[in-house]
Order: structure tokens, then sequence, then C-alpha cells
């Protein structure tokens, strides 16, 4: 189901970073795992996603190049 039709019922109080991961690729180019939990007025998890962003360095400052969302138990970086 897509992002925006499972949240419509429900009320989003905050959003918690629970884990992320960061993996140089290159001088230029880096790679980051995420895992967020969202919750609601009661504090109740809402839901778990993931996202995995592709950086690049540009002019002296990292940019996102890629962001994909996808399930929080597929991780693409992980610790050594």
């Amino acid at each position: 189901m897509p992002f925006i039709e499972r949240m419509k019922d429900k009320v989003l109080k905050r959003t918690q970073l629970d884990l992320y991961n960061i993996k140089l690729l290159s001088d230029t180019t880096a790679i980051a795992s995420t895992i967020w939990t969202r919750f609601d007025n009661q504090e109740q998890v809402i839901e778990r996603l993931s996202a995995t962003y592709l950086f690049s360095l540009v002019d002296g400052q990292w940019k996102i190049a890629v962001l994909t969302g996808h399930s929080a138990d597929v991780v693409a970086v992980t610790e050594p």
C-alpha cells in the first residue's frame, strides 16, 4: 500500500531514527541505510520503515543522489 494511503487515517506525532549505518564507497560516493519508527499521539507504533540513500560529493558538499524507501527488514549497509 502506498505511503500516503497508509498515513491517511493515522495521526503522526513523531518519527524516531532507530538505526543508521554509513559506508564510504569512494572519495565522492557514500551509501547510508536507516531504520525509522513512526508514532501516533498515544505513542503507539504506527509503522517501522527503512530508507537507503546514495550520496555524492559535489563542490565540497554531500548531496542525496538517490533515495529509496523499503521494508525495515531489508537494510543495505550493516555494521562490520
